[in-house]
């Protein structure tokens, strides 16, 4: 009798024992599983996978017109520095003339005069000189001047609005506003290659499965 209880309870160990192994095998399996399918998981609900197809464009609306009210801005300043050189007899283009000074015409501020030119055998022409007062002191009317001509606008040799200091100041306008103008076009570029770079993912940490 105690034979046939010593073999049953040996029996009953060794199953105990197999459904253990059994089962921590299965937990295993289960652990395996699980950790592929939370890999799977983050692949697809990564900051990656939602980013990328979310991310705004960047807003460069305001640089874009800030650069072209620039460009536009030294254009202007850019012609007006071609004309003075030009009447300032420093590139080709305006040809000097001789107009006799006819008479005044109006007072345009404290120290600047305004008359009209006129054709040195006519006694009224088209044109018209700016004279500051000291100017208007050195001429009379009826007296030739030697002048070149924008238009209907006549200037002497020593007019403020060719002068020196005038045209100094024009050519540091025009490096500002060129120099405006490329910060606003290389912060665009700059937003533009983040945005890219952020479309693609690069700025993103790898995700990889594990196997």
């Amino acid at each position: 009798m105690n034979g046939a209880a010593d073999a049953d309870a040996a029996d009953d160990a060794d199953d105990a024992d197999g459904a253990a192994d059994a089962d921590d095998a299965a937990a295993a399996v289960g652990a395996r599983v699980g950790g592929l399918a939370y890999d799977a998981v983050a692949m697809t609900t990564s900051p990656a996978a939602t980013v990328l197809g979310a991310v705004p464009r960047p807003a460069y609306r305001m640089l874009a017109v800030g650069a072209l009210a620039a460009l536009a801005l030294a254009a202007f300043t850019g012609h007006k520095l071609l004309v003075m050189a030009k009447l300032r007899g420093e590139l080709a283009g305006v040809e000097p003339r001789t107009l006799r000074l006819a008479h005044p015409l109006r007072r345009l501020s404290t120290d600047t005069l305004e008359f009209a030119l006129a054709e040195p055998t006519r006694s009224a022409g088209a044109w018209t000189i700016q004279l500051t007062t000291d100017q208007a002191a050195r001429h009379r009317v009826g007296d030739r001047l030697d002048v070149r001509c924008d238009g209907s606008e006549c200037y002497l040799p020593d007019s403020v609005y060719i002068s020196d200091g005038n045209m100094q100041f024009d050519a540091v306008l025009l490096t500002l506003e060129l120099g405006s103008a490329a910060a606003c076009a290389l912060v665009i570029a700059r937003r533009w290659r983040r945005y890219r770079a952020a479309r693609r993912g690069d700025h993103l940490p790898r995700v990889a499965v594990r196997r």
